[in-house]
């Protein structure tokens, strides 16, 4: 008999107040066919926050927030990460992507300017 995985909750025929607040297989996969699947969670996963490791560099976004407390000494200046090791802080982003692909090679690393306060970038309204 196969398994289903217990993240999956699986329609039942009777009981709708039983699938009050859980997603159904259908719900899990149209969501991550849509690229939100490590941002959406079943709700009965009790974690209350998503899997950073499901997306991509969001291992390293989660320890950049992690460390970010540490890291504000070097406001300024770039991190660079790899999974979940800070390979070290650079003076300006070319020093900071040179770091990273000698350190961790051609795959993905984030290279990041420390700063305080995250910028927020404005896009002009879009004609629909």
């Amino acid at each position: 008999m196969p398994r289903t995985p217990e993240r999956i909750t699986t329609p039942k025929a009777s009981g709708a107040d039983r699938m009050a607040g859980k997603r159904t297989f259908l719900e899990w996969l149209t969501s991550l066919l849509r690229g939100q699947g490590a941002a959406v969670r079943d709700s009965n996963e009790g974690t209350g926050a998503s899997s950073s490791a499901e997306t991509p560099l969001g291992l390293e976004w989660a320890t950049y927030q992690a460390s970010k407390r540490e890291l504000l000494r070097y406001e300024g200046q770039w991190v660079v990460i790899h999974g979940e090791q800070i390979l070290g802080i650079r003076p300006s982003y070319e020093e900071a992507l040179r770091l990273g692909y000698e350190r961790a090679g051609y795959v993905d690393f984030l290279a990041r300017q420390i700063l305080a306060s995250e910028p927020v970038h404005l896009l002009p309204p879009q004609p629909i």
